[in-house]
């Protein structure tokens, strides 16, 4: 069960095994609005997400999204539909995000069934997009923070490195004129090497963020293919010498972010409550513990890229 205690959603997990003729009712209403749906009777082996409002009369159903218990491909959904009532809410893309909640508790990657009908892609392509474009960007902002505090810690050991060599100084400054002199340009050195690394550097290697597809899969349980895909979509994926690379800058980020918003109601994964089906991870190829991640390491220069680097193979 999940809890959304700010707007008060639920979503309740149903055996189609233990409540088959709920479940067929679920496929059964499903049918009348979607004209690719085929499934209604043998529901024995899918799981069923019901999610609901809740108000001072009870629970009221908004939507659902059905998935196989386990999938040979890696499908974490196989149908979705929000009841036509509670459309144009933000339920579908919160169904979405839920169930790719499930798969990093599974601790897997997923993808929806396909191939995904007309309507699918409509709801999948902006998950997908702003969910990689605020993964990157909080990416980036860590890496600046830690540039940051880096920094500011070798300016206080510089800082710290001079007063003691100017106390030094003074204690022996009538008896050692020439130690005096080799110190003080060895200060002026560390400034000097301080201040070239606050620079900005227009180097892949030194400037952007190396990560492979499999890192960001790794983070937000999106099949390495979505991720190709939807980069693409946003106009930033380059590949060059059998190489991926991401060619956007902060700002470029920044304004995908704005074009790509995470909307409102979004999942609170401190409040999902929800134990997954015991697998083999040996076996099961879309176990992230059976993924590598494959970063390859370039360095040319390009003006336009510096913030985001190479991103090797998948």
């Amino acid at each position: 069960t999940c809890v959304n205690t700010t707007t008060k959603y639920l979503v309740f997990e149903i055996d189609g095994n233990e409540e088959r003729f709920y479940c067929q009712n679920l496929c059964y209403i499903a049918k009348l609005f979607l004209d690719h749906k085929t499934l209604y009777y043998d529901v024995d082996p899918f799981l069923f997400y019901v999610m609901c409002e809740v108000d001072a009369c009870g629970f009221h159903p908004v939507g659902y999204y059905s998935k196989e218990k386990y999938s040979d491909v890696g499908y974490n959904l196989a149908c979705i539909l929000t009841f036509p009532s509670h459309q144009r809410k933000g339920y579908g893309r919160f169904l979405i995000a839920f169930s790719y909640e499930l798969t990093k508790k599974e601790e897997k990657v997923g993808s929806p069934e396909k191939p995904m009908s007309d309507l699918g892609q409509q709801a999948y392509k902006p998950y997908w997009t702003s969910t990689i474009v605020e993964f990157l960007l909080t990416t980036l902002h860590n890496k600046d923070q830690q540039q940051l505090q880096q920094s500011v810690a070798n300016k206080n050991i510089a800082n710290d490195h001079g007063h003691v060599e100017q106390s030094s100084n003074n204690y022996q400054s009538n008896t050692n004129d020439n130690t005096t002199a080799c110190e003080t340009t060895s200060t002026a050195t560390a400034a000097l090497i301080l201040q070239q690394q606050q620079q900005p550097t227009t180097k892949i290697a030194s400037s952007a963020v190396s990560m492979s597809i499999m890192d960001i899969a790794k983070q937000t349980s999106i099949m390495a293919e979505d991720i190709i895909f939807s980069l693409n979509q946003l106009g930033i994926l380059k590949f060059i010498n059998g190489v991926y690379f991401v060619n956007a800058s902060k700002t470029v980020l920044e304004a995908l972010k704005r074009k790509h918003p995470v909307k409102e109601p979004r999942v609170d994964p401190t409040k999902l409550h929800w134990t997954p089906f015991l697998t083999d991870v040996k076996r099961d190829k879309f176990s992230l513990h059976s993924k590598k991640s494959n970063v390859v390491e370039e360095n040319y220069d390009a003006d336009n890229v510096t913030s985001i680097g190479a991103i090797g193979g998948i």
